[in-house]
């Protein structure tokens, strides 16, 4: 039997310095957990995290989760997750969470000149393939419709070089069927740029997301979130700053951004853990 955590309890866990855990939903919009001290965690929808629990998923041929890089990422048509880089002696592999089945398979992967502890990547939500810089290189891997793995090894192919400065940190998020990159050099405060993925083509001009007051989100490094919906591809995505001060609302629909105020308490574990996890991949 599993069993049950309250969801006050599972966010207040501790997290070991030698794991690094990721955050992601299922396609029926319930909250997954994985890599909390060893155990993976459903807490259910959000209707449920004020009174609800969470229940333990832990299961056979999960990763440690040790990886210096490790996310994860939902394949929304599919009830999958995939998780890079979660396990450092096999940091080319992607083990993939059968939502339905609660069940863990690894696929192997082939990877060229794609460096799989220093990279960035989306998971392009129709086509169900991955786009991930990678020393300033553009590389894509397709999984097709894979719940589970495969016997045959996939393999990382080589877009080209992307059209940003050497070194370029990237933040990249996804919406439309674009990736948006941010923060790149040179490329004014609250504008985007932009590679069509069905085109495989990059925009050579940015995109400007302005304020309705006329300001802008900053030009620096951060994290973003896209936002799924029950039927049609992303409009928005998040993107909140490493400082956490604001979170930007980003609409490529109306080409608008919204700013929401950031948390007036700070989380000093999670500051601490993600300065120890640079060190690592330093």
């Amino acid at each position: 039997m599993f069993k049950s955590l309250t969801l006050v309890s599972l966010l207040t866990l501790a997290i070991p310095a030698l794991t690094r855990p990721c955050v992601t939903f299922d396609s029926n919009f319930n909250l997954l957990v994985f890599g909390l001290d060893g155990k993976d965690w459903n807490a259910g929808q959000q209707s449920s995290w004020a009174s609800g629990t969470a229940t333990d998923i832990t299961a056979t041929g999960r990763p440690p989760f040790d990886g210096t890089n490790t996310t994860c990422y939902l394949a929304q048509f599919f009830n999958a997750v995939y998780i890079m880089n979660g396990d450092a002696s096999n940091p080319s592999a992607v083990h993939i969470y059968n939502a339905a089945a609660k069940s863990w398979t690894t696929q192997s992967v082939t990877t060229g000149g794609f460096e799989p502890s220093s990279f960035n990547a989306i998971l392009d939500h129709d086509t169900n393939v991955f786009y991930a810089l990678s020393n300033d290189e553009l590389y894509f891997l397709d999984f097709g419709q894979l719940t589970s793995a495969n016997s045959t090894a996939l393999s990382w192919t080589d877009v080209g070089k992307a059209p940003y400065p050497t070194g370029y940190d990237p933040v990249m998020a996804l919406a439309q069927n674009h990736i948006h990159f941010l923060d790149v050099p040179g490329t004014p405060a609250g504008d985007a740029n932009i590679f069509v993925i069905h085109f495989s083509y990059f925009q050579p001009e940015p995109q400007a997301y302005p304020l309705p007051n006329g300001g802008t989100f900053p030009a620096t490094h951060g994290q973003t979130a896209s936002f799924f919906q029950e039927s049609g591809v992303q409009q928005e995505f998040a993107f909140i700053p490493d400082d956490g001060s604001q979170t930007y609302v980003i609409n490529v629909e109306t080409n608008t951004t919204q700013a929401l105020s950031g948390p007036t308490t700070k989380d000093a574990k999670r500051d601490l853990c993600r300065q120890y996890h640079r060190t690592r991949a330093a």
